[in-house]
C-alpha cells in the first residue's frame, strides 16, 4: 500500500510538471506571435500605420506589418536589406526599384515577386543607406 500511494504521488508530481511546461512552450509561442503581428520597429518614429504609401504602389496596395510566405518565410518590420535578400534570394526581386524622397528622408521601394505573391518593401535610407531596413510592406 505504501509503495502504490508513493508511486501515485510521484505521478501526481510527473504530471504537474508536465503541465507547466506545456503550458510555458504554449504561452512562449503565443507571445512570439503577437509580437510577429504586432509589427513596429524598435526605435522608429515612422509606425507603419502612419507612413505614407510610396507614389509608385499600385491602386489597391495593402499594408502589412508582416509578410508570411510559403516555406514559413516571413519579411518582417525591421528587417534588413541583407536578410530580405537571404530569405528571398535575388531571384524574387523584379528589377523595379525607386528612391522616394519625404519628409522623413529617403527612402528606398523595391518590388518583389515569390511564388503568387506580388509585393513591394519600402526600405529607410536614413539609419543605413548600405543595408536599410524594412519600414513599409505592401502586397497587391
Amino acid at each position: 500500500m505504501s509503495l502504490l500511494r508513493h508511486a501515485s504521488s510521484a505521478m501526481q508530481w510527473i504530471l504537474a510538471v508536465a503541465l507547466l511546461v506545456t503550458l510555458g512552450v504554449v504561452v512562449t509561442n503565443a507571445v512570439r506571435q503577437w509580437r510577429d503581428l504586432a509589427g513596429g520597429i524598435p526605435g522608429s518614429t515612422t509606425s507603419p500605420d502612419t507612413m505614407a504609401p510610396p507614389v509608385s504602389a499600385p491602386p489597391g496596395a495593402v499594408r502589412l506589418p508582416v509578410l508570411l510566405l510559403a516555406g514559413d518565410v516571413r519579411v518582417r518590420l525591421g528587417d534588413t536589406a541583407s536578410q530580405v535578400a537571404a530569405l528571398l534570394g535575388r531571384g524574387a526581386e523584379v528589377g523595379r526599384f525607386e528612391v522616394e524622397r519625404t519628409a522623413e528622408g529617403d527612402r528606398l521601394v523595391r518590388f518583389y515577386e515569390h511564388g503568387d505573391v506580388r509585393f513591394l518593401l519600402v526600405f529607410s535610407l536614413r539609419e543605413s543607406p548600405q543595408n536599410p531596413e524594412v519600414v513599409g510592406i505592401f502586397t497587391y
